[in-house]
């Protein structure tokens, strides 16, 4: 025995003196215990857990030793006892059933003591040994838990729970110890009792908030036997800390609940956590509030505000839009600071009076919003204490101090509200709500007396007015619903009508005429008003051509353009088109355009208009009158006609005021040349008033209402028909005196002097000369002329003036006369500095006087029109020459400068380049290839920008590789020359120059024949063929008769070096030799060569040279040329077989020998040109002795002596590797097969293949080499891996299967992964051309892709394929080796990297970035160039752009397309700066720039000019044209700052400059 502690044995009996037996044999070394019958056995056995082995009786009454060996085997206490059976018979089956029920040996009865103790002693000494062993195990397991456990940074414990609420602490670590101040020693063995879970974990540590939530969680687990993780705090040090607590439990074995639990000190993670929550928070309230006001923005607002109604659906609210009018000058004035300040103010009174009462934010800029309830809307109130807030601003004494007009600015602000009452019923989104409210707002900005406007029922209806209109305008347009009607306009003199107004009328087939005051202006405001001009256009011009087909008398009729359609690019050139496409002429259309679209984009209806009139047409100002036009506009403006707007008209018969400005209007029209009509004319005293003051020309209902087309027609033929009234006499003088008029009355002077634009009288004499009578200071400025000047002739008006212009203005004069209308006419003449101008000249004869003619001649310079339409006319030749020329360039002779429209590159020019005469005759010299062309390019040149420009001259030219190529320049008169503008375009004639050289070389040698035609014919007598070299010029000249006697053996040679090539290969050598003697004048008797014929074969011929052509120096030789005798041809045949063997043995890739072989002595006889290259010989001789060609002819003499004694003619064949080295010491390898043919006993010929293998022997040893690794990493390795080979096209697929082992799979003929059937499908394609590449590269040794794939039916998950590429020599890939391996956990983790990170970057960018345009908000802009500012000590330009009229466009669109508009914006900012340059929005319509690293000013200038005319673009693309223009300012740092504040404020200083200037430009601070 093991141990001298006695061991407890249970014998189980039910005869006792069986167990009496049993004990006494036992008693000395065990303890006995006694059972007579099964259940006591059981009971026992449960009661003393001592007892290890059990010596059981099978047969007893209540239940046997089976049945006790069945129970002990269902439960887990006893399963593991040891039981002997005593029987007093052993029958074979009884034993093995007990052994199968778990018992371990068998006693015999009658027992034998010694048997009974060996065998007791034994089984009890192998449990004890057995418990030993698994207590030593036990042991080191726990020691190795303990030290794990003592590793780990958590809490751990082991108890047990009793239903008495007990707990037994069976284990605990020292962490658990150090939270639950347990002090006992980690080494204690017995458990620690509690009596309850609340002092085990000592509640009152635990933070009251968390107690009773932890012990309900805590309880559930143990009654259901349940896991459990929570989180709670804990006092520690005096402090709470975060824990974590996991816990399991489970009913153990007594039937207690055993509890393992782990405790994690989580405060770090907590704290972690509360600081991303806190700033997720903070990055919400950036993205959700105004970073300046701190309420809401726009989105939030929306969003908030959506939200309260749909909580609160009965509560009626209203939402008030605020703005403060005129607030875009206090930031102008005072600085964005000031303005800023007023906002906040703004924001906070807003704040005070909603309160928790509603929603408030802002919109943008100077806008905000409230929307509150109804029953709080005490409109007056709120806008009292705006007024309050703004007033508020005034009371900083500093500010008195020093804005000295902030005041009355401040105090003449309003703020302004429009409100709308939201009706619940009405599911409009808020965006909606808000733009009904900011109508009314500005219906209230309009009134000028209420403060504020309700969105009322007349709104509404306007608003659905509109939408009705815009839902069926375009259905109107295509069922030609718009009518054209026709207002004649009448000569109040000839009582006729002398032309009409198209108008157009609404047709509705449900709502019948809708008037067009209700859908102009809407179609206006959405741009459908450009198609239905259009319409209205193609309608007049039908009409005029049923008149022009039917031979009746035509009316000119003007049609309305809107001011968008003067945005429409080429709109003029479409209106002539399309007159022109009816066969209409231009005096047919007038052009009328209103009022205040001259108010709105001043220039662009200049150019427009001015467009029109040069292509013929009239062009009337509509609704003079109506808008805030000036005297000022029509000087600038070139219009032929005036109509005065019907408002005037209405008032003359009331108002003594409305007739002196209708007078006025009149007179002054009459004085600057323009006719007058009267529009809206109704009773007889207006037109009576309108003829007393000389509008002679009235529109009106008094003669005609818009009559539609029959009726009008009816009212012009009607009138056709009737006679000229015969009392109309003619208005105009016939007896001037114009001495009284024009000379010696001051008022007079004055008055003509003063007159604006230029102008003069004029009188025509007897002769034809048209002569100067009185010119105004107009006229004097404009040509600056002084009036010795002007009358030095005379007064000539012919002075001056081109030879054509002069034959205009006199045919403008007499028709002015004859026709009695004012004449147009454009002339030439030179200013006092000698350049040409252009004018405009508008003629009217206004009587005689002694009869002579007097004529009256308003003068306009169009020079500047002339200009911009020539550069344009040149543009469009530009963009036509391109497919013909290589360069076209714009001569500018006025201002001497060379501009580059197109170019190819090819000789160094690029487009837009811009030179000045010099530079561009220095640059064009550097690229002429000849320097005698210098003389003539400088002639050239100088002669185009001398005003007789037109030239077209040849240069071979250098293009940018340094190739000589032939260029032709010309220069082209085009439309606009006459004002010193050309084009030059120069073509690459390369080829066709070539071809022309070539055709010249033919033409010299046909010359050539001629001369020698009679000493040819001579000599062809002889058989001989006569031919001469010139040397000189390398031609060849060659008797044609005696070619064609001689069957055309040659064909055309026309050149030596022709001949030359025409000889065979192995005479050629021979041949130079012999001409090179001949051309340094030695002459030998000759020379047999072949030559190649007609018939594809060589010929022998005789060659001799004849006699020197010229003394001293060898040029021209002439000799003679005779086929050899026929007799040697077998000769030549058999040399030519030779020849034509070595050609084919030369051509081959691999390398070719011929030997002999006689009495060990072995010769080489021919080597081609690869075996050469292989044994590296070439030196031209073939018996070269070297160590290379040694070791070949060792190794092919040893083979021969191999086989010397072979009978003769036996022929052998072998092929074998053989290895040599290369002359820089490496190896190299070949394939020799070597063919001996035997002649005799001592003498063979050898043929010897040599084909270089060392490429592939290097890469099968390569392979070799890392066979081993591969193979085990292959075994080793979780890797897919995968092997193709490119050559069979077949693929080794190895995968890893259980226990370390693979598995591969085989497949043939593969092309693509599909056949393997486990790649996803989007990914197969790429998968496939990186396994299945065929060309090598040495960038892509390696390649990689990511993929899904299901492999081995786990579905699909991500994989990574890794390819390494093995080349051939020819760089073609033979072998392709990949690894997949499974990377499914790193992308669940980057993905949960990824959502973890994705608010966080959403919030940061939303708090950074503009929620309309994406550029940077005005915060982050201010702060990056702050932070930039710092850092950089380079120059850099600041510069603050802001969209001209933005207010009226955000009107016209709406928010949400303006929003689109400033988007697009935003686009143009981003693709203009550079990656490093800063762009933000500062404001609704302002944005900034700031440009490092800045080389040069005026690059600056040139991109801010470019991306202002890239908005503008931006703008016509909305419809806007140039009313979208914008204004820029420009600082430099550090020269006007090195702060973001005062560079923003002295940029801003520059653009207000710049807009009160007009805006669409940009100025810079040092101009301010």
């Amino acid at each position: 025995m093991t141990s001298n502690k006695k061991r407890k044995i249970l014998v189980v009996d039910d005869v006792e003196q069986n167990r009496m037996i049993l004990s006494e044999i036992l008693k000395d070394d065990y303890t006995v215990i006694e059972a007579d019958d099964g259940d006591v056995c059981l009971k026992k056995l449960r009661e003393d857990k001592d007892i290890i082995l059990v010596l059981l009786d099978i047969v007893m009454p209540k239940m046997d030793g089976f049945q006790v060996l069945r129970e002990m085997s269902k439960d887990k206490e006893l399963q593991h006892k040891s039981v002997i059976i005593t029987t007093a018979d052993r029958a074979i089956d009884a034993e093995i059933r007990a052994l199968r029920d778990g018992a371990v040996d068998f006693l015999e009865k009658p027992y034998n003591s010694d048997i009974v103790k060996c065998r007791v002693d034994n089984i009890v000494t192998r449990i004890v040994l057995e418990s030993e062993i698994l207590e030593e195990k036990l042991d080191l397991a726990n020691e190795r838990l303990a030290a794990m456990v003592d590793l780990i940074p958590d809490g751990i414990a082991i108890f047990d729970y009793y239903e008495s609420g007990r707990v037994d602490l069976g284990y605990y670590n020292e962490y658990f110890a150090n939270i639950f101040n347990i002090t006992r020693s980690i080494a204690d063995t017995e458990k620690i009792s509690f009596e309850s879970l609340n002092q085990l974990f000592e509640l009152d540590l635990i933070y009251p908030g968390d107690r009773s939530h932890l012990e309900e969680k805590v309880k559930k687990c143990i009654d259901d036997s349940g896991t459990l993780t929570c989180q709670f705090r804990i006092k520690r040090n005096g402090a709470f800390s975060w824990v974590r607590m996991s816990m399991i439990t489970f009913l153990g074995s007594n039937g207690v609940c055993r509890c393992h639990v782990l405790f994690s000190d989580i405060s770090s993670e907590k704290d972690r956590e509360e600081q991303i929550t806190d700033a997720l928070n903070k990055l919400r309230y950036v993205t959700r509030h105004d970073k300046l006001t701190q309420i809401y923005n726009r989105e939030t607002f929306c969003a908030s505000t959506d939200k309260l109604l749909s909580v609160n659906p009965s509560v009626k609210y209203s939402i008030i839009m605020w703005d403060i009018k005129n607030f875009k000058v206090i930031n102008e004035l005072f600085g964005s600071d000031k303005g800023d300040k007023i906002l906040i103010l703004i924001a906070d009174t807003l704040k005070s009076l909603v309160g928790n009462n509603g929603i408030y934010g802002r919109m943008e800029s100077d806008k905000f919003v409230v929307c509150i309830p109804a029953s709080l809307c005490d409109i007056n109130s709120i806008i009292n204490k705006m007024d309050m807030t703004l007033n508020s601003a005034n009371i900083v004494d500093y500010n008195l101090k020093i804005f000295a007009g902030i005041y009355n600015i401040i105090n003449d602000e309003k703020i302004f509200a429009g409100i709308y009452n939201i009706i619940n019923d009405e599911k409009i989104p808020i965006d909606q709500m808000c733009d009904r409210a900011n109508m009314a707002l500005k219906s209230a900005k309009r009134d000028y007396v209420n403060r504020y406007s309700y969105y009322d029922s007349e709104m509404r209806k306007m608003v659905m007015e509109e939408e009705l209109i815009l839902n069926d305008m375009d259905t109107a347009l295509q069922n030609q619903q718009f009518k054209v009607c026709y207002q004649p306009i009448f000569s109040v003199t000839s009582g006729k009508p002398i032309a009409a107004e198209a108008l157009v009328r609404w047709m509705h087939p449900d709502r019948g005429v809708i008037s067009p005051q209700k859908f102009i202006t809407v179609f206006e405001n959405n741009k459908f008003i450009t198609k239905l001009d259009w319409c209205v256009l193609e309608e007049v011009c039908k009409f005029q051509k049923k008149r022009l087909d039917a031979g009746k008398v035509m009316l000119p009729i003007s049609v309305n353009f809107s001011r968008l359609d003067c945005y429409k690019p080429m709109i003029c050139e479409n209106v002539l088109g399309l007159i022109e496409q009816y066969g209409l002429s231009p005096d047919m259309i007038k052009i009328e355009i209103t009022e205040t679209a001259y108010t709105m984009d001043k220039e662009q209806i200049i150019d427009v208009t001015n467009k029109f009139r040069s292509y013929g047409f009239q062009v009337l100002m509509d609704d003079f009158g109506s808008g805030y036009s000036s005297l000022n506009t029509l000087k600038d403006v070139n219009i032929d006609i005036l109509k005065i707007d019907k408002r005037f008209i209405d008032d003359i018969e009331d108002s003594d005021k409305a007739g002196a400005i209708v007078s006025s209007v009149v007179r002054m029209a009459r004085l600057i040349g323009m006719d007058i009509i009267a529009e809206g004319v109704e009773t007889q005293y207006q037109k009576d008033f309108l003829r007393g003051i000389g509008c002679d020309t009235i529109q009106g209902y008094f003669y005609s209402k818009p009559l539609f087309e029959n009726e009008f027609n009816e009212v012009i033929d009607k009138y056709s028909k009737l006679p000229i009234d015969k009392c109309v006499s003619d208005i105009r003088a016939n007896d001037l005196n114009v001495e009284s008029i024009w000379s010696g009355n001051k008022e007079v002077d004055a008055l003509f002097g003063g007159l604006i634009g230029a102008m003069g009288m004029y009188e025509l004499n007897p002769n034809g000369v048209l002569e100067i009578i009185r010119v105004n200071d107009g006229y004097y400025d404009l040509f600056g002329s002084s009036p010795g000047s002007v009358y030095s002739d005379l007064g000539l008006s012919f002075s001056r003036l081109e030879d054509e212009s002069k034959d205009l203005l006199l045919n403008a004069c007499s028709r002015a006369k004859y026709e009695n209308q004012i004449i147009n006419v454009e002339l030439k003449k030179y200013h006092e500095d000698g350049h040409l101008m252009w004018l405009s000249c508008r003629v009217k004869h206004i009587g005689k006087s002694d009869n002579r003619d007097l004529f009256y001649i308003l003068i306009n310079d169009i020079t500047e029109q002339k200009m911009r339409d020539t550069s344009r006319q040149i543009s469009v030749y530009a963009d036509m020459f391109k497919s013909f020329f290589n360069e076209i360039f714009e001569i500018n002779t006025i201002n001497k400068t060379v501009t580059v429209m197109y170019t190819d590159g090819r000789i160094g020019f690029e487009t837009g380049m811009k030179f000045d005469i010099d530079t561009f005759m220095n640059f064009c010299r550097s690229n002429l290839a000849d320097p005698k062309d210098y003389s003539s390019l400088d002639k050239n040149i100088k002669q185009s920008f001398e005003n007789a420009p037109v030239f077209v001259d040849t240069y071979k030219v250098l293009d940018i590789d340094g190739n000589a190529r032939w260029y032709e320049c010309r220069v082209l008169k085009v439309n606009g020359s006459d004002l010193g503008i050309y084009l030059c375009c120069s073509a690459d004639i390369t080829e066709e120059k070539n071809i022309a050289l070539s055709k010249e070389n033919m033409r010299i040698a046909e010359h050539v024949n001629e001369e020698k035609k009679r000493l040819f014919a001579v000599l062809s007598r002889l058989n001989i063929c006569v031919f001469e070299l010139d040397l000189k010029n390398d031609v060849f000249i060659m008797d044609e008769q005696t070619e064609y006697e001689f069957n055309n053996f040659f064909g055309d040679i026309c050149s030596i070096s022709g001949f030359v090539n025409k000889t065979f290969g192995e005479d050629k050598n021979a041949f130079d030799s012999y001409l090179s003697k001949v051309k340094n004048g030695i002459f030998d008797s000759g020379i047999t060569v072949r030559i190649l014929m007609n018939s594809g074969e060589y010929g022998w011929f005789k060659l001799d040279t004849v006699r020197q052509t010229e003394k001293g120096e060898v040029k021209k030789i002439i000799g003679t040329i005779q086929k050899v005798d026929e007799s040697l041809t077998d000769d030549i045949r058999i040399i030519r077989e030779k020849e034509q063997l070595v050609s084919m043995l030369n051509s081959m890739q691999f390398g070719v020998g011929i030997f002999e072989y006689d009495s060990d002595s072995l010769v080489p006889k021919f080597y081609n040109n690869r075996l050469r290259e292989l044994l590296e010989i070439f030196d031209g001789s073939v018996y070269t002795s070297s160590p290379y060609v040694n070791d070949l002819l060792v190794y092919i003499s040893n083979v021969c002596g191999k086989y010397v004694n072979d009978k003769n003619g036996v022929n052998i064949n072998l092929s074998e590797e053989h290895e040599y080295k290369c002359r820089d010491g490496s190896k190299a390898y070949a394939n020799l097969s070597i063919t001996i043919i035997s002649f005799s006993k001592n003498k063979m010929v050898v043929y010897c293949v040599i084909d270089d293998i060392t490429n592939r022997i290097e890469a099968e040893n390569k392979f070799k080499e890392q066979g081993y690794v591969n193979s085990i990493l292959v075994e080793t390795s979780e890797y897919i891996i995968l092997d193709y080979n490119a050559v069979t096209k077949s693929l080794t697929i190895s995968m890893p299967v259980r226990d370390g082992k693979r598995k591969e799979y085989e497949y043939k003929d593969i092309n693509s992964l599909s056949s393997v059937g486990w790649v996803y499908p989007e990914y197969l394609e790429s998968i496939d051309e990186l396994l299945f590449r065929e060309n090598y590269s040495e960038d892509k040794k390696d390649d990689s892709i990511e993929l899904l794939a299901n492999i081995g039916g786990c579905g699909y998950r991500w994989h990574q394929a890794v390819f390494h590429y093995v080349p051939d020599s020819e760089n073609k890939i033979v072998r392709v080796i990949g690894r997949i391996s499974d990377i499914q956990i790193k992308k669940e983790r980057e993905l949960a990297l990824s959502n973890a990170l994705n608010e966080r970057e959403k919030l940061l960018e939303k708090a950074e970035i503009d929620s309309v345009t994406g550029l940077l908000n005005r915060l982050t802009t201010e702060e990056c160039i702050e932070n930039k500012l710092s850092k950089i000590k380079s120059e850099s330009a600041f510069v603050v752009y802001d969209i001209d009229n933005y207010e009226d466009i955000n009107a016209d669109l709406g928010h949400i397309k303006a929003e689109d508009y400033l988007k697009k914006v935003a686009s143009v900012f981003e693709d203009s700066f550079r990656h490093g340059d800063i762009i933000g929005r500062m404001d609704s319509d302002v944005f900034v720039a700031f440009l490092t690293d800045v080389k040069a000013k005026d690059g600056v200038y040139n991109k801010v000019g470019k991306t202002m005319a890239k908005i503008c673009l931006v703008s016509e693309e909305f419809g806007f044209g140039k009313m979208g223009t914008v204004s820029a300012g420009i600082a430099f740092s550090p020269d006007n700052g090195v702060d973001f504040m005062t560079l923003y404020k002295k940029a801003n200083m520059a653009l207000c400059k710049a807009k009160k200037s007009g805006g669409n430009s940009y100025t810079i601070y040092s101009e301010v």
